[in-house]
């Protein structure tokens, strides 16, 4: 998937605005804590996959090669523009999203044990379609306690 990273250590808080009209399954673009292939976190607007048959915000976590959900909620169809955050607090994650200007709903949370520096950064998936879709991110910002 493509993909842009930044190396951090310790706590943070990632966040990040997606502009993105997914319509099949699955397409996901958003936030991603990067490990390596068999350790990460996705928080993602998308279509399908996981989180359903429909639009939603979904919270995964990878480890060899399979994909868990931590959390999902669905979207209205008409949605293309969505803030996405993902916090860290040691090995405590929490992923929230809202709707552009509203308030900040909590999806899901997880303990997951990742090295203290991983990759941070944003990434779009598309999977089980040969459908290309943009994804355009007005920011990326890292927040540290």
């Amino acid at each position: 998937a493509p993909r842009l990273m930044v190396p951090h250590s310790g706590n943070f808080t990632l966040e990040t605005l997606v502009e993105f009209d997914p319509q099949e399954t699955y397409q996901g673009a958003g936030l991603l804590v990067w490990q390596n292939q068999e350790r990460f976190l996705r928080l993602e607007f998308s279509y399908g996959g996981m989180g359903g048959s429909a639009k939603n915000a979904v919270f995964v976590w990878g480890e060899n090669g399979g994909l868990d959900i931590a959390g999902s909620v669905d979207l209205p169809d008409m949605l293309t523009r969505i803030e996405l955050r993902l916090q860290r607090d040691g090995n405590q994650f929490k992923a929230s999203y809202r709707q552009v200007g509203g308030t900040w709903q909590e999806i899901g949370s997880i303990e997951y044990v990742l090295d203290s520096t991983v990759e941070v950064g944003i990434a779009q998936v598309t999977q089980y379609t040969p459908s290309e879709i943009p994804a355009d991110f007005d920011y990326f910002k890292v927040f540290v306690p």
